[in-house]
This record gives structure tokens, sequence and C-alpha cells, in this order.
């Protein structure tokens, strides 16, 4: 029997080799575990923002709206987007005062198309020299930024100083700043806080 003395050499060189196959074989069962691969069709976010505020102008610079929110997620998805807490500031042609309008949730599709505002959505109008200081309150909107419209389905309320109407349904044309409550509009008319002119 012939005996072969290992030097010292030869077992790094072993020892190492034999760590090399246990990493190879480590790797290899890690890169074919099933991946997930981020595509449009997966629900995972490509991006977020914080502490958003983005502006849109006309041609000449004049401010036409701004967006504010404290959190924004994208997804590939439809290019839809999340929002915290949106926040958008209209101004009108006119310069007339802006529409105010919030809520807790917002999602927009196909990037600024249409935005849906959800959870305690609020609309003001500063009062001006046609119109009172008016406020609307709704749970739902969905709001057509390029055509200033918005629209909602769900029970809607409606206060000026001296009068509250509550409706099922509403439609905003911002532009023209007209506001149409679409059924079983009823209201209560309350002179006693008619301002005084």
């Amino acid at each position: 029997m012939i005996r072969v003395q290992p030097s010292v050499g030869n077992i790094f060189s072993i020892i190492g080799l034999c760590i090399l196959v246990s990493y190879t074989g480590w790797l290899w069962r890690e890169t074919t575990k099933s991946s997930i691969v981020l595509t449009a069709d997966n629900q995972y976010p490509d991006f977020f923002a914080i502490n958003v505020t983005a502006t849109e102008t006309s041609i000449k610079g004049v401010l036409k709206d701004k967006f504010i929110t404290p959190k924004a997620v994208h997804y590939a998805t439809n290019d839809t987007t999340f929002y915290d807490n949106p926040h958008i500031i209209s101004y009108p042609d006119d310069g007339k005062s802006p529409w105010d309008i919030t809520a807790l949730h917002g999602k927009s599709i196909n990037g600024t198309d249409k935005l849906i505002l959800s959870d305690n959505v609020k609309i003001y109008e500063p009062a001006g020299p046609q119109n009172n200081d008016t406020w609307i309150t709704t749970s739902w909107l969905v709001v057509y930024p390029k055509q200033n419209y918005a629209e909602t389905d769900k029970p809607v309320t409606f206060i000026e100083p001296d009068l509250t109407v509550n409706s099922i349904g509403m439609r905003v044309y911002f532009k023209e700043k007209r506001i149409e409550l679409l059924k079983q509009a009823r209201g209560v008319y309350d002179e006693t806080k008619t301002p005084k002119k």
C-alpha cells in the first residue's frame, strides 16, 4: 500500500476548492429560486416621492394648478399613482379666487387624465364679487384636470354662509365656476346668516 502524505499547500487547495464548490452550489440555488421580476404587470411600485409640490403653468407662465401631497407611490400598471392627503389648488384664467380641493386619499390613472379623490373630500371657493364663501363636501370625487371638470354620484353637502343644500351627485365645471347638484337636492336657507352689504 502506498501512502501519500498531503502537504500543507495541498490541504489549503482542497479546502479552498471545497469552499468554492459550496459557494457555487449555494449561489446556484439562490439564483434559481422563483424570483420576482418587476414588470408592468406586477403590483409593486416602481417609484415613490415624498413632500411633492407640482405646478402647472400656461404658455405665458401664469400659474394654472398646484398639486401638493406628502407622499406619492407610482405603479407602472395603468400609470397609476396613489397619494396621501392630496391638495389641489386650481387657479381660474380670469384671475379670480382659486378652487381649493383636499382629500385624505387620491389615485391618478393614466398619468393625470383622471384623479380619484376619496374620504373627506372638500372643495372650497373663497368669496368673490359674484359669490359667497362656498364649501362642498363629499366622500368621493373624480376629477378630470384637462377638462377642468369633476363629478361624483355620492352624497354632497353644499354650504354657503346662509345656505346648506344636500344632494346626491354633483358636477363641477371649474373654469366656468359652475356647480350642478344632480338629484334629491334639499336646502335650508338661514337669512340671519346672510352677509350684510
